[in-house]
């Protein structure tokens, strides 16, 4: 189990394989990431949005 183990490891085509696969998981993390900070940013987007509609409508109320 162990001899076949070193002799994947000492391929060139199952070192090119782990390569592909650890930039494939990378991009996708970064795919995540990204959107997790988009839908961040859309919600704080929401919320400022609906607090300067308060303060609008505060203000011509006042008025």
């Amino acid at each position: 189990m162990f001899e076949r183990i070193k002799t994947l490891l000492k391929d060139k085509k199952a070192q090119l394989s782990v390569e592909y696969l650890i930039m494939i998981i990378f991009g996708l993390m970064l795919v995540i990431i990204s959107s997790i900070i988009v839908i961040n940013l859309n919600s704080l987007l929401g919320l400022a949005r609906s607090k300067i509609l308060t303060y609008r409508d505060n203000i011509l109320s006042a008025l």
